[in-house]
């Protein structure tokens, strides 16, 4: 049975990342006076045998399983491989936020990036509603590097299937694929969560390879457009979490500095995962930022265009990018700061390097 023939090689899951997917595993966080005792650890078995397991459901053989898990009985009938799935005592649940918003599609100064999917989720009224004020934040000189697009041609992401690739939303599928296929192999239990303009969908998690391919299908079909509104996402998703469950954000967290009714934005996202934390919870911060958002590049006079409302600005990144890349920095900073003073674990992901990479730098933290 081939990695293709179970599903997974999919823009987000791809068949040649499983050989370095098996390596590891995903463990929950242990917060202990502040201090996380490892989030991904080297692979070992998972499956667990005798008291505090017991026969669950099968699923579909996934390549690295063992041979010796597989059911022959069912192989001999069917000819197709599945094994045994047990429910164990240490089943982990794994919430995945993810933010869509229309600063997710950023690409670079030089274009290129994910093309928008239509997904029938979306809701272009409340969005249309929502997107018509800016927040202060942007108007005092986001424009110069918040959520913001150029519009030159050229592209800087390669290619995957004959598709572009190279925004940041690629980025936070591919991260959200990984460890959603961690999270199956191993039985436990992983969910998904799409912020836009609020909680815009929900999924229930679940532990089948049917479930994660449902996870990748929502990933690929997602529209990237409107606001995160990360506070009221977190609010609205609260209540639905599992008291003692891992809610892993991923986010460039390009929130203004106040909402529509003038509350602070940042703190209402600190509010709302420090209640998860209050709940016995775990929390996990992959923050995406563009190696352009990072560092303006200097390419002269550009158009620059707010990917979340349309409003466009022409800049001199020359003479705009030394004031832009203190005021990334300090943002950068102030996040850091307040998550890992919560007990959550951040992590800074730029584009640079393979999916592997982002997570071997996130366990070479630990």
């Amino acid at each position: 049975m081939t990695q293709a023939n179970l599903g997974l090689d999919r823009r987000y899951l791809r068949a040649r990342d499983l050989a370095w997917l098996r390596r590891y595993r995903f463990v929950r966080p242990s917060v202990a006076g502040g201090v996380s005792e490892g989030t991904f650890v080297g692979r070992h078995r998972t499956h667990q045998r005798g008291r505090g397991a017991e026969f669950a459901d099968y699923r579909a053989y996934v390549p690295g399983d063992s041979v010796s898990d597989v059911d022959w009985k069912i192989y001999g009938r069917s000819d197709r491989w599945y094994v045994k799935q047990y429910e164990h005592e240490s089943d982990m649940t794994v919430v995945m936020l993810v933010d869509a918003s229309g600063s997710m599609g950023f690409s670079g100064l030089a274009g290129g990036g994910r093309a928008k999917p239509q997904a029938a989720e979306k809701n272009t009224d409340k969005n249309a509603d929502k997107n018509a004020d800016k927040n202060a934040d942007k108007n005092a000189g986001g424009n110069t590097g918040e959520n913001v697009r150029g519009n030159v041609g050229g592209g800087v992401g390669g290619k995957v299937g004959g598709e572009v690739w190279g925004g940041k939303f690629d980025r936070v599928g591919e991260i959200a694929g990984a460890i959603g296929f961690l999270l199956v192999q191993q039985q436990d239990r992983v969910g998904l969560a799409i912020a836009r303009d609020g909680l815009a969908q929900m999924i229930r998690a679940g532990s089948t390879m049917t479930h994660l391919q449902r996870v990748i299908d929502v990933l690929e079909e997602t529209a990237i457009e409107g606001r995160a509104n990360l506070a009221e996402a977190l609010r609205d998703i609260g209540p639905r979490l599992p008291a003692r469950s891992v809610l892993v954000v991923i986010s460039d967290l390009w929130e203004g500095e106040a909402d529509d009714v003038g509350e602070n934005v940042e703190e209402g996202i600190l509010q709302g995962l420090a209640g998860h934390r209050h709940r016995g919870g775990d929390v996990i911060v992959f923050h995406v930022q563009h190696d352009d958002e990072i560092a303006l590049p200097a390419v002269g006079r550009v158009r620059m265009v707010d990917n979340e409302t349309g409003e466009g600005l022409t800049v001199d990144t020359n003479t705009a990018r030394k004031a832009y890349d203190r005021f990334a920095a300090e943002k950068r900073a102030r996040w850091a700061r307040a998550l890992r003073g919560m007990g959550a674990d951040y992590q800074l992901v730029t584009m640079q390097g393979s999916c592997e990479m982002v997570l071997q730098r996130f366990l070479a933290r630990r």
